[in-house]
């Protein structure tokens, strides 16, 4: 989890990052990469404890080639965890 939130504050770096702290973090213990492709791919999902409740979605690819699917499945993924919410 420490690796994460240093990762949210290096890379987001707004001011609202450096008010969280690990114990904000809870990590979603489901995965919702579509079958078509959980062979290629695993996804991390955190949710944030704060005023907002925010969730955030890590999704790890190594790929050679560019996939231009991409934004269409990151869009399935969003609507998987959606309807969860």
């Amino acid at each position: 989890m420490a690796t994460f939130l240093e990762l949210l504050k290096t890379f987001v770096g707004e001011a609202w990052t450096e008010d969280i702290r690990e114990d904000d973090l809870t990590r979603v213990e489901k995965s919702y990469i579509l079958q078509d492709f959980n062979e290629k791919e695993s996804d991390i999902v955190y949710r944030l404890h704060s005023r907002e409740d925010m969730v955030f979605y890590v999704l790890l690819e190594l790929q050679s080639t560019v996939d231009y699917g991409m934004p269409f499945r990151l869009l399935l993924y969003m609507v998987e965890i959606w309807r969860d919410i």
